[in-house]
């Protein structure tokens, strides 16, 4: 991922020391779908979307993107 105002060339989160199991918070798929769909979407402005599918409306305003990417 490049562009889109992300704070991009870091490492989020731990893992163990075998690099098996994360130590701090996971980052799972919908994680990284509600961080590309937040960046692209203002989750405010997306009721005001005739015909947006109620499904992609709900993962722009619900779901949890991964913070870091953002500050």
């Amino acid at each position: 991922m490049a562009g889109g105002g992300l704070c991009m060339g870091q490492v989020i989160g731990e893992t163990d020391r075998m690099g098996g199991e994360p130590t701090t918070e996971q980052h799972l798929p919908h994680h990284l779908i509600a961080t590309v769909m937040q960046t692209l979407f203002d989750p405010f402005e997306t009721r005001l979307v005739d015909g947006l599918p109620t499904e992609v409306a709900r993962v722009i305003r619900e779901a949890k993107p991964i913070h870091k990417l953002f500050s």
